[in-house]
């Protein structure tokens, strides 16, 4: 076999994450990040078997093919992470290129009141953080009992990791 052959098997997979992704429009679901990234999950899995069933059939284990294989699989994850999650995340929740579309839209102004009114299809800005509530719930880093949310033990490990981050680097939380 060929040198980074495990990192070629890396993109095409991811290329046919991101194929799949269009052709099935996951994006048109109620959640669509957290379907795009169960995507993601679903092809590593697929990934990994691939990789696995390659491995074992034509090559001997040595430190170089791990190497390779590593190499393949964080190019994959990298990939998804660090690129495409961002572009698909800031696409679909950014508040100033909803704005501007809405503007585009409506022959290029509005009033502000109209503005705020009719943010996502006329729900409102209120709809930013319902809508990022159920996100976490169904990410369960909250969990929704009797109307009160309730901070899970993946959210107090999350908030705590991003405490240290915004500590760190010595920034505020502006959601505050």
């Amino acid at each position: 076999m060929e040198k980074y052959f495990f990192l070629i098997v890396a993109l095409s997979t991811y290329i046919l994450v991101l194929i799949w992704a269009v052709l099935f429009k996951v994006g048109k679901g109620d959640s669509p990040l957290t379907a795009f990234n169960q995507l993601h999950i679903r092809f590593s899995l697929f990934y990994l078997l691939v990789s696995a069933a390659l491995f074992l059939a034509f090559y001997t284990p040595d430190l170089y093919t791990v190497f390779d294989f590593s190499i393949g699989y964080f190019f994959y994850l990298g990939f998804h992470y660090a690129i495409f999650q961002n572009f698909y995340g800031l696409a679909q929740r950014s508040i100033s290129a909803s704005l501007l579309i809405l503007l585009k839209h409506n022959g290029g102004e509005m009033r502000v009141n109209d503005c705020l009114k009719n943010y996502a299809d006329g729900k409102g800005f209120g709809y930013i953080k319902k809508s990022r509530l159920e996100d976490m719930v169904h990410l369960q880093f909250v969990s929704l009992e009797n109307g009160v949310y309730k901070i899970t033990s993946r959210g107090k490990k999350t908030s705590f990791v991003v405490r240290s981050i915004l500590g760190f680097w010595g920034l505020r939380q502006l959601g505050k």
